[in-house]
C-alpha cells in the first residue's frame, strides 16, 4: 500500500529457446505457459518460411525445420519497411519481422516465427500484434497500445493501475499474486520434458529509516 507504482498484475516472463520435445526437428510446435490451474498461455512457434508468389496471390512457403527458435521480439511480427523516406519502423515490434507496406516488397520477405495460434498471419497486410513471452521494452508502442488481456478482464489505466510499470507480454500478465506452492510449468521450451518450479515463499520486506522515523514496505512477487 505505500508503494507508489505497484504492478497491477504479475509479469510471467519466459527466456530462452523454442525446443521440440525429444530433440528431432519439426516445422511447428506450441510453446505452453500455466500457473497452476488458474493460468494458461499458449504461443505458435513455426519455422523459417517466407511470403511467396502463388498465381496472383503471395502466401507463405512451406516451413523449415527447426531444432531450436529464440522466444525474442525478434521472431515476433514487427520490424522496419522501407519507404521513400527510408526506414519504417513498426511502432509496436521495431525489432521484428513480417511488416511490409507494399506487395513488391512482402515478396522474398521473412514471415514471424513467433504468432498467437488465435490469430495467424494468413495475408501479408495482416497487422497482427507481437507475440513473445520474452520482455517488452519501456520504449516503443508496446506499452502504450490496446492489447488483449488473456482473461478477459478491461484493460486497466494507467492513471489508476499502472499497467505501463508491467514488463511482460500483456496476454503474460497474470491478475493476482501467485500462491506459495503453486507450479509454474513451461512446456516446448527443453528437449526433454517440461519445466515445473514451485513458487517460493517471499516474505521479503524493505525497512527504511529517515530523522528518526520507521517504515516497513512489504513486497511481494510481482514477476516470475
Amino acid at each position: 500500500e505505500h508503494t507508489p507504482y505497484p504492478k497491477p498484475r504479475t509479469d510471467i516472463i519466459v527466456l530462452g529457446f523454442a525446443r521440440p520435445p525429444g530433440g528431432a526437428p519439426v516445422t511447428r510446435m506450441e510453446v505452453r505457459v500455466s500457473v497452476g490451474d488458474r493460468f494458461r498461455y499458449t504461443l505458435q512457434v513455426t519455422g523459417d518460411r517466407v511470403w511467396e508468389r502463388r498465381g496472383d496471390d503471395l502466401v507463405p512457403s512451406a516451413p523449415i525445420p527447426f531444432l531450436q527458435l529464440p522466444l525474442s521480439l525478434e521472431r515476433a511480427f514487427g520490424g522496419a519497411a522501407t519507404c521513400e523516406w527510408g526506414a519504417l519502423p513498426y511502432p509496436h515490434n521495431p525489432m521484428g519481422r513480417g511488416f511490409c507496406l507494399d506487395e513488391q516488397q512482402a515478396e522474398g520477405a521473412p514471415l514471424p516465427n513467433l504468432e498467437d495460434p488465435r490469430d495467424p498471419l494468413t495475408k501479408w497486410q495482416d497487422r497482427p500484434p507481437p507475440a513473445s513471452p520474452g520482455l517488452y521494452p519501456m520504449e516503443g508502442g508496446l506499452r502504450t497500445g490496446k492489447p488483449r488481456l488473456s482473461d478477459g478482464d478491461p484493460r486497466p489505466t494507467p492513471s489508476d493501475d499502472h499497467l505501463l510499470h508491467c514488463w511482460a507480454h500483456p496476454d503474460l500478465m497474470m491478475s493476482g499474486v501467485p500462491e506459495v506452492d503453486e507450479v509454474v510449468r513451461v512446456e516446448g521450451i527443453l528437449a526433454d520434458g517440461p519445466l515445473e518450479v514451485r513458487v517460493p515463499a517471499y516474505e521479503a520486506v524493505a525497512v527504511v529509516e529517515y530523522g528518526g522515523e520507521r517504515l516497513e514496505l512489504p513486497s511481494k512477487l510481482d514477476t516470475i
